[in-house]
């Protein structure tokens, strides 16, 4: 063999022992190394002290017997020594395989537990069912039914009617009982190895979580959605025949305007009665959405909630795995208070569900139908919900900040205190909406339509009301700063007498009566909706007092009147940008030094 060959059969046989070690390559090149010299020194040391011996040998005596005994013992150790540094990388090896074949055994019994608690998931009960036909005529019509022993068919008095043979035959519904001890079986293994992934967030430097665990985690999750997609499909819904909501005439006198209050009070009051008698879904379609709903924060983080650690701030998107529950039937489910981020459930029926509370933040939920839902106090911070339906939702306190709602129905959905800022509300339907309290800072309301809605103490600072419609709206004690109202039609005087503004909020030269605009930068006594804003919209302002000082006259005060009444199209003093812009914001402040 030559000396080439004697070099390649070396390095291949290192490779073939450090190859199965799971490090980073260099590490393994310094742990070699390290290896390579501590073997070369031993065998040095071993080499020098055999020599040593030999010599001590050739002249024995006895001067020379104890020195010579100390030698053999040091050769003795260094032997020891060597050989388990030889050994090292053989030791390794077969520490890394065995650690191989338990992960391996591991992920197999892991795999057979979900293949088991799977077909748990399609047990059916069999049971007996015996039935007859029942033929009759009635109005000239044929009509034949069938009927079983404990369900008879009423026929109408008076009409004959003939009766088939009974008949035997087997019928199969869901075993319940087994498919709810799956689904929480699958559960437990969720958790179990979202666990077991953990280290590997410790050790991941980014903070990312790569582990069999966290995939086998995952898995599960799909495999719930998938149950709750096939067993809940969007098609079962019940539908209500209770029509559109009741519409107003254009110009009503005070008569029609009692008459159509009473048909909306009629009508709302129908529609809760239909949600609350909705069934609910199914005890193990409830169950699955549960286990979705009480995720850890480690089994959320193992879906990939954030890349990385350093990305844990507020407006992140979400980069990783997203429960898939769209074209689903929903209506009337429990999960309120539930941690559904990330959850898709576009186009999903969620008609009367309780939803108080819950965790929807970055939910997709567009063409969602979410009417008559209760939705209190929930998450929605950057929820998807374009074109979804909202129609007499319960979203008092929520959370919408920059949630998406371009061309989403909120007609008559009650949103007081919610907290809206940012959110996209062009062309959204919100005829008989409910904001008192509400916070619309920088929201984008182009479009939308605001006819009847309430925003009683309701703070649109730098919001965008291009093309909003203000007929018959409601916004007393309402603050308007840093607003271009140019083109909010319909917006009279008296929608004016509501507001608040500053140096920076743009009017028309003239409202549509032809007159003069005025707006005023406080008021001269406490509006309707006063109390909400000071509830709801504290604005860095700390005490009620404070509230008062900074929007109401204070003895032998009057108000001072702001605004800048300018054409469309012309330029305002701060520059081409928008009201809500830094150079305004700017602009106010220089104004307001030069005035004091």
């Amino acid at each position: 063999m030559t000396q080439d060959e004697k070099r390649k059969s070396t390095s291949e046989a290192v490779r073939g022992i450090l190859e199965p070690i799971a490090l980073p390559a260099p590490i393994k090149i310094a742990g070699l190394t390290i290896w390579l010299i501590l073997l070369t020194i031993l065998l040095l040391g071993l080499a020098i002290t055999i020599i040593a011996a030999i010599s001590q040998n050739l002249y024995f005596d006895k001067n020379t017997e104890s020195e010579l005994r100390f030698t053999l013992i040091t050769i003795t150790a260094l032997t020891g020594v060597t050989g388990a540094v030889v050994a090292l990388p053989i030791t390794l090896r077969r520490s890394v395989q065995t650690e191989r074949q338990t992960r391996t055994q591991e992920e197999g019994y892991v795999t057979q537990q979900i293949n088991e608690a799977v077909a748990n998931l399609a047990q059916e009960k069999e049971r007996s069912q015996t039935w007859r036909t029942v033929t009759y005529s009635q109005n000239d019509k044929q009509i034949e039914e069938t009927e079983a022993k404990d369900d008879r068919h009423s026929v109408p008095e008076g009409v004959k009617a003939d009766y088939g043979d009974w008949q035997s035959e087997a019928v199969y519904t869901p075993n319940i009982e087994v498919r709810t001890g799956a689904l929480l079986a699958l559960e437990r293994l969720a958790r179990q190895r979202a666990e077991d992934a953990k280290d590997t967030e410790r050790r991941s430097p980014d903070g990312v979580i790569d582990h069999d665990g966290a995939r086998d985690h995952v898995r599960i999750m799909e495999i719930l959605c998938t149950y709750i997609r096939e067993n809940a499909p969007a098609r079962s819904a019940a539908m209500h025949n209770l029509g559109e909501w009741p519409t107003a005439q254009e110009n009503p006198d005070e008569k029609e305007r009692e008459a159509y209050k009473k048909r909306v009070k009629d009508y709302r009051d129908q529609l809760s009665s239909w949600a609350r008698s909705l069934a609910a879904p199914r005890t193990d379609i409830q169950t699955a959405l549960r286990v979705l709903g009480r995720r850890t924060d480690l089994q959320i983080r193992c879906e990939g909630l954030l890349k990385k650690k350093k990305d844990q701030r507020p407006g992140n998107q979400w980069h990783g795995a997203r429960l898939d529950l769209r074209n689903t039937n929903l209506q009337a489910a429990d999960l309120a208070h539930s941690d559904a981020r990330p959850l898709n459930l576009t186009h999903a029926d969620l008609q009367g569900a309780q939803l108080q509370g819950a965790i929807l933040e970055d939910a997709q939920l567009q063409g969602a139908d979410l009417e008559d839902a209760q939705l209190q106090g929930a998450d929605l911070r950057n929820a998807k919900l374009q074109e979804a339906i909202l129609k007499n939702a319960k979203l008092q306190e929520a959370i919408l900040k920059n949630a998406k709602l371009q061309g989403a129905n909120l007609s008559r959905a009650e949103l007081q205190g919610a907290n809206l800022r940012g959110a996209q509300l062009k062309d959204a339907d919100l005829k008989h909406a409910q904001f008192q309290g509400a916070e619309l800072k920088e929201a984008e309301l182009q479009g939308a339509n605001l006819q009847y809605a309430q925003f009683q103490g309701a703070d649109f600072w730098g919001a965008d009301l291009t093309s909003t419609n203000w007929d018959s709206v409601k916004a007393t004690a309402s603050l308007v700063q840093f607003v271009d109202l140019r083109q909010a039609m319909g917006l009279t005087q008296i929608h004016l007498d509501g507001l608040i503004g500053n140096a920076a909020t743009l009017l028309l030269e003239a409202l549509e009566d032809g007159s003069e605009p005025l707006l005023y930068d406080r008021w001269e006594t406490e509006p309707k909706g006063f109390a909400a804003l000071i509830e709801n919209l504290k604005r860095g302002i700390e005490t009620e007092a404070e509230f008062r000082k900074a929007y109401l006259c204070e003895d032998g005060q009057t108000p001072r009147q702001v605004g800048i009444p300018l054409a469309l199209g012309a330029e305002p003093p701060w520059g081409p940008l928008g009201a809500n812009s830094f150079q305004a914001q700017e602009w106010v402040k220089s104004q307001e030094k030069d005035r004091s």
